[in-house]
């Protein structure tokens, strides 16, 4: 099991911003305004996987989405919006 503080430093490698955002960040909170899986969430958003995810692990980061710090954070891991 992978436990918090090793899956937070992984994250960690995410708190850079890399770019414009805005757009594309407002349609991942939109996505993840009920707690759901990262990869649905960025395909409901309508963003390609890639991007979706590196995005979404960005705001993680930022914590404007969250998730069970307890759990290991899997593509399929569960998020929401703060």
């Amino acid at each position: 099991m992978v436990t918090a503080p090793s899956t937070l430093a992984w994250l960690a490698g995410y708190r850079f911003p890399a770019g414009e955002e805005e757009g594309p960040g407002q349609a991942l909170l939109e996505a993840f305004r009920a707690p759901t899986g990262l990869r649905a969430g960025v395909a409901a958003s309508g963003l390609d996987e890639l991007t979706g995810l590196d995005l979404a692990y960005r705001m993680l980061w930022q914590r404007r989405l969250l998730f069970d710090v307890g759990q290991p954070l899997l593509p399929d891991a569960t998020a929401w919006t703060a």
